[in-house]
């Protein structure tokens, strides 16, 4: 997993700083937002890949593999989301 933090946001385009690197990821957030000063932690296939993302709220689905799930810190809040589509 790769610990970011959101360092620009415009509409769909995330900025992310990782510990050496920034990335630059396309990303769709249902019934949540994700704003500049976020934690994400998230698998680093997503960020090797040039896609669309979407990501939503998480739903039992026992086929949900480790590498579809992200994990955000905002100040004392912490939650996951599942990967939809991308």
């Amino acid at each position: 997993m790769i610990k970011s933090i959101v360092i620009g946001k415009d509409k769909y385009d995330y900025k992310l700083k990782g510990e050496s690197k920034e990335y630059k990821l396309n990303i769709e957030f249902i019934n949540t937002n994700v704003e500049v000063g976020d934690f994400i932690y998230l698998d680093e296939s997503i960020v090797r890949e040039k896609n669309m993302y979407t990501f939503g709220p998480m739903i039992e689905d026992k086929n949900a593999k480790e590498k579809d799930i992200i994990k955000v810190i905002r100040s004392n809040q912490e939650f996951y989301l599942q990967r939809y589509y991308g």
